[in-house]
């Protein structure tokens, strides 16, 4: 497939070049005939200058000086655009079509990197599963409560209301002040 396409591209370069050098030719040759485009640009001309003088005249009677601006327009000189631009056709063509294959291929290579990742963390949720691990995100909010809890005497001196109550305050589960509170009473040698 790859040799296909490529004996099309290199065919269908040589022929573009070979009637490039067959136009070029021509051109060449036809030294005697007119250029029309060079004819209408000196008739503009011509019709430019005489718009400039009837206007003047009209200037100096009212008697007033004007001093005409000169625009000067800059050229933008890219290097790379003109050399482009100077390619044949054909040459510009098979650039373009790289360009655009090699787009392809990236985005294609994109899309495959995403879809490995998402397969690869999906493959690791069940191997998880299968092991039977428990994966357990921390909440930092939660951690500095967690971690005052042990100092709290009213967490393990309360009643089961008082408990259920403070687990609503402080967006805990029950169990987990439950257990607080049995910790901290095996603790201190209560229980």
């Amino acid at each position: 497939m790859k040799n296909v396409i490529f004996i099309v591209l290199v065919s269908s370069s040589l022929l573009i070049a070979q009637s490039v050098t067959i136009d070029s030719c021509a051109i060449g040759t036809a030294q005697d005939t007119i250029c029309i485009s060079d004819l209408v640009q000196q008739q503009i001309n011509k019709a430019i200058e005489k718009q400039s003088q009837q206007i003047m005249p009209n200037v100096s009677e009212a008697k007033i000086n004007i001093v005409p601006k000169v625009v000067i327009t800059s050229t933008v000189n890219d290097p790379i655009s003109n050399f482009v631009m100077s390619l044949p056709i054909h040459i510009q063509l098979f650039m373009a079509a790289s360009f655009l294959i090699l787009l392809g291929l990236l985005m294609r290579r994109a899309v495959l990197v995403v879809k490995r990742r998402s397969s690869r963390t999906l493959k690791n949720k069940i191997s998880s599963l299968r092991e039977e691990k428990v994966v357990a995100k921390e909440n930092s909010k939660l951690k500095d409560e967690r971690k005052k809890l042990k100092n709290r005497k009213s967490v393990f001196d309360a009643s089961e209301k008082h408990i259920s109550k403070l687990a609503k305050e402080l967006n805990i589960a029950k169990g987990e002040l439950i257990l607080a509170s049995r910790l901290k009473l095996f603790e201190i040698g209560k229980m």
